[in-house]
Parts: C-alpha cells; sequence; structure tokens
C-alpha cells in the first residue's frame, strides 16, 4: 500500500496518515438487506457493535496520552541536563527521540475525548414514520451507519498504532542515548580531573569555604616548648627572692 514498507516503522505516525488520507478515504459498500425480521434485528446490533468500538477506542486515548507523556518529559530532562555536553552523536539521538516523542504525542491528544460516530436520530425516525415500512428502512440506516463507524474505526486504530510505535521508538533512542554514555558525551563531566587544593610546596593549602564551615578540635599548642621541665608551661604563682639573713656579732 505504500513505496516501502519498512516507512511504517521509521515514520509511523506519517505512513499511517498516507495510508487513511489515499487508501482508507472511501466509505464501505452498504448492502442491500432483505426485508425480514433477522436481518433487521441484525443491523441494529451490527449499529450497536460499532458504537462500542468506537467507545473502546476513545478509552485508551487517556493511557497513551500519559505514557507518551512521561517519555517526553523524561527526554526533555536529559537534554536540559546533558544537551549541552553531549557530542553529535549524542545531540542526534537526543534530537530523534524529541522528535518521535512529539509525534506520538499529537495523535492520543487529538483522539482524547469524543469521536465523531454514526448512528440513528430523530430525523430519521420521523423520515421513518411517513413509510409504508419504517422498519425496514431504520434497518438500511443502521447498516450504513455501523459501516461508516467501522472505516471510522479503522482509520483511528491506525493513528493508535503508529502512536504506540511512536512512543516504543522514542523509548528505545533514549535507552540507547543513555547506553552509549561515553560516545555520547553522557560521562564527561565524570572524567574531568578534580581540582587540586593547596599552593605549592611551603605554602599552607587554600580551604574551600564548604571546609571552612566544618569544625575541627585540636589540641592547645604552646608558644614556647620546654624540654627540660615539661610542667613548665602551665601558670604558677612567682616566688618572690630569699632577703639575707642578719649577721650575728
Amino acid at each position: 500500500m505504500i513505496l516501502w514498507e519498512p516507512l511504517e516503522y521509521v515514520f509511523p505516525t506519517a505512513t499511517n496518515w498516507y495510508v487513511n488520507r489515499f487508501y482508507l478515504c472511501d466509505e464501505l459498500d452498504v448492502p442491500n438487506l432483505p426485508e425480514a425480521p433477522w436481518a433487521q434485528q441484525e443491523a441494529n446490533a451490527l449499529l450497536t457493535r460499532s458504537e462500542d468500538r468506537l467507545r473502546s477506542l476513545e478509552s485508551k486515548g487517556p493511557g497513551l496520552v500519559t505514557v507518551s507523556a512521561i517519555i517526553a518529559a523524561g527526554i526533555g530532562a536529559a537534554i536540559v541536563e546533558a544537551g549541552d555536553d553531549a557530542t553529535l552523536i549524542g545531540k542526534a539521538l537526543l534530537g530523534l527521540a524529541l522528535w518521535y516523542a512529539a509525534w506520538s504525542l499529537a495523535v492520543p491528544l487529538y483522539l482524547v475525548g469524543p469521536q465523531k460516530r454514526s448512528t440513528i436520530d430523530v430525523a430519521d425516525l420521523e423520515f421513518a414514520a411517513g413509510l409504508p415500512s419504517p422498519t425496514q428502512h431504520l434497518a438500511q440506516v443502521a447498516v450504513e451507519a455501523a459501516q461508516a463507524n467501522t472505516r471510522r474505526t479503522q482509520r483511528i486504530v491506525n493513528l493508535q498504532e503508529a502512536a504506540r510505535n511512536e512512543v516504543i521508538l522514542a523509548l528505545a533512542v533514549l535507552l540507547t542515548w543513555f547506553l552509549l554514555g561515553p560516545a555520547t558525551g553522557l560521562l564527561e563531566r565524570d572524567t574531568k580531573p578534580a581540582p587540586k587544593v593547596g599552593g605549592p610546596p611551603g605554602t599552607l593549602p587554600i580551604r574551600s569555604p564548604a571546609a571552612a564551615t566544618e569544625r575541627t578540635w585540636r589540641l592547645p599548642v604552646p608558644t614556647q616548648s620546654s624540654t627540660s621541665d615539661p610542667m613548665s608551661a602551665l601558670p604558677h604563682k612567682r616566688r618572690e627572692p630569699a632577703r639575707p639573713l642578719p649577721s650575728s656579732r
């Protein structure tokens, strides 16, 4: 259906949009029902099933949006934290992951909410009331509406499948960027040498502001050391000089 089949896995959303636009644009053929009770009953059941399928697709939209948003947030954080230090290969991988993440968010956001569906409305009932066989007319309208819903379901399923493939590709590219850390510049900061602390030999080391706030405990060092009397550093009372004794005559 496309020029190159692997394009569906390289550009999923664009490929499926092309298929929906040029190959699923026509509505399905509507057969003419016989005037029988079983045919009228099956026509109404067919319309009910087609509406249920559309309702089921609507319920899957929010979950797909949530998963896509989580992966897109992870890719955005990787670009902010390591985008400047990344090599050319790393920037290419991050850009490719961002591309897939953007496409994975575009389709689910569009599909969130009620989708257009065909059904039997009041105008059909009013028109059938003036016909000789109203049940047969309503059965034919139900078949036409069911076929329209079926074609619409096929288009939505293609877009949702493409969005799921975009999420898988975005996650795969992000994991590849993470595993190729040395080649993409992810570990470049860790390989830088640590700054030296201190100066030339014979000078005091320069303490960092973080180290200056640390409290250290040291024993007091006396300013004058005495090797003869270890107790000389302790404070003591000053002695008065001895007075000479009086001489006896």
